[in-house]
């Protein structure tokens, strides 16, 4: 799923960067770096880590709770001093426990 999403995200900043640009070294250069970051940068490594280590984050779940402070933490790292949680009512979570399915024909 990320392998695709990154590979989608690079094509499209390549196939614009075609449509809009007139080729020089300059810009060839540029792009470059643009498709390394994108394949290899640090957005890649933070989709990673949500996505993949924590998992869906359905509301009132562990998993929501997890990525919340992860977000939290990731905020304060990049330098930004006005981060807090807010709180709110959720009438009816959801957890999810047992299926069962049975053939009715």
């Amino acid at each position: 799923m990320l392998s695709r999403l990154v590979c989608t995200c690079t094509a499209l900043v390549f196939g614009l960067s075609l449509t809009f640009a007139q080729p020089n070294q300059d810009l060839t250069q540029e792009l470059g770096q643009i498709s390394a970051s994108v394949l290899k940068g640090a957005s890649t490594e933070l989709l990673r880590q949500l996505t993949d280590d924590i998992g869906a984050r359905l509301v009132g779940s562990h998993a929501y709770e997890q990525a919340a402070h992860w977000s939290t933490a990731k905020f304060r790292e990049a330098g930004l001093t006005s981060v807090w949680f807010e709180e709110f009512t959720l009438p009816n979570g959801w957890q999810r426990g047992p299926a069962h399915a049975r053939r009715t024909w």
